[in-house]
């Protein structure tokens, strides 16, 4: 042996929402990234999933909601099994091109977010509740 670290037979990886179904999804904050912020609790996941009426159902596959560190120009992503909500800048304004904006209109007219043109882009100027 002479000090070498042996192979060992039990070669699995650790079980996790990832790889491992779950009866229950897990709800996973964690830390958004240096200048983001999460604008949801776990807490809010919570209060949300309550007024879903059929949460048995729509839950099925699901194994973890998790609070995701921030990415530019994403606000989440799904992997089977697995929704991330990614933390938003700590400016909540965003700037979109003409295009993008259009593409976004009917959501930004529901969620009635302000936008404005400046320089040939959309200042779209959310708030904590409308973001």
């Amino acid at each position: 042996m002479a000090g070498r670290v042996q192979k060992k037979n039990y070669w699995q990886d650790t079980p996790n929402y990832y790889n491992t179904s779950l009866s229950l999804p897990e709800i996973i904050r964690k830390r958004p990234g240096k200048g983001y912020r999460h604008l949801l609790l776990q807490k809010d996941i919570y209060e949300f999933i309550g007024l879903l009426p059929d949460w048995a159902t729509l839950s099925e596959g699901l194994n973890a909601i998790v609070l995701a560190p921030g990415e530019w120009s994403t606000f989440g992503y799904h992997v089977p099994g697995v929704v991330h909500i990614c933390a938003w800048e700590n400016d909540l304004w965003l700037d979109v091109t003409p295009e993008g904006y259009e593409k976004e209109r009917d959501i930004l007219e529901k969620l009635q977010v302000p936008c404005e043109e400046e320089n040939g882009d959309i200042i779209c100027k959310f708030t904590e509740s409308s973001a």
